[in-house]
């Protein structure tokens, strides 16, 4: 008969590797992973982002008061005009309680960025601005440096208070002085000893209407459909006019602003540059990150 031995003592188990912890995540977390999961991140905003913004954007709507002496208007362009719809905004500037404004810039400090980017949308509701639009591109301005708190630099010309940011070469300048005239500069580039009795300026591409008359010859693609920013005035009736297209062609901004009563005015800033809001509803040109963004010290 044959014996069998038997162990008697502790049964022993073989440890279970664990499904989740350092060690399983070390082989799940790869470069290859966590660039899938960055791309999906980066469409499901991009994609939400686009879904808000889209139905926020206004409809065709006849002129109407917004504010007491700030009017609105958004008109469908017609196929020989541009693509997309237009924005218009007229200030009658010296109705009580209607106050322009430009964004402090860090003009102590010259060898640091004089903005930093801050949310369209807070920065609108914190200074109570019915309005708000964007004059000037922004350096640098790619993709992952238009975050929110970074600090840029402006590319136009910007006066305030008689401090003017920097000179850039290639603009005009639309100011208005202490006493709430606006002058127009016919040459460039800007002369700074012109701006010290200024309370803020802006820069102006090229001048579309001078003196109540279109200039054809402004532009080198006036007959291109682009995003555009148009600002404009009438120093007699002290009217202000605000513009910002989807894609239009520069002819029919100059023969737009020339209708509605534009005695200076021309192209401000294109492309990602066109971005205007307003109080109940916001109009986006040229979807990008840097569209919800406002440089503002």
């Amino acid at each position: 008969m044959s014996s069998k031995h038997v162990h008697r003592g502790r049964k022993r188990h073989r440890r279970k590797k664990p499904k989740f912890g350092p060690e399983p995540l070390k082989k799940w977390v790869t470069p290859r992973v966590l660039l899938k999961c960055f791309l999906s991140v980066a469409v499901a905003v991009g994609l939400f982002v686009y879904i808000y913004f889209y139905f926020l954007r206004p409809g065709a709507t006849e002129r109407m008061e917004i504010f007491k002496g700030v009017y609105f208007t958004a008109v469908e362009l017609e196929q020989h005009q541009g693509t997309g719809q237009e924005i218009i905004i007229e200030v009658q500037w010296d109705t009580p309680g209607v106050e322009l404004f430009i964004p402090q810039f860090n003009y102590i400090y010259l060898n640091k960025r004089r903005y930093k980017l801050n949310l369209s949308e807070p920065h609108l509701i914190k200074n109570d601005l019915e309005v708000l639009v964007q004059s000037s591109r922004y350096t640098p301005s790619g993709l992952f440096d238009s975050i929110p708190f970074r600090t840029v630099d402006n590319v136009e010309t910007v006066v305030l208070d008689g401090r003017v940011s920097n000179i850039f070469p290639n603009c005009f300048t639309l100011w208005w002085d202490r006493e709430g005239n606006v002058h127009a500069e016919g040459t460039k580039p800007p002369n700074p000893d012109n701006f010290r009795n200024a309370t803020m300026g802006t820069s102006v591409q090229t001048w579309q209407v001078w003196d109540g008359k279109v200039d054809y010859n402004s532009l080198s693609n006036m007959y291109t459909p682009y995003p555009r920013m148009f600002i404009g005035v009438d120093p007699d009736t002290k009217r202000l006019w605000l513009m910002c297209f989807n894609g239009v062609l520069g002819s029919h901004m100059g023969e737009l602003a020339q209708s509605l009563g534009v005695k200076f005015g021309g192209q401000m800033a294109t492309h990602s540059a066109a971005a205007l809001i307003y109080q109940g509803g916001l109009s986006l040109y040229y979807l990008a990150l840097k569209k919800f963004l406002y440089p503002a010290a």
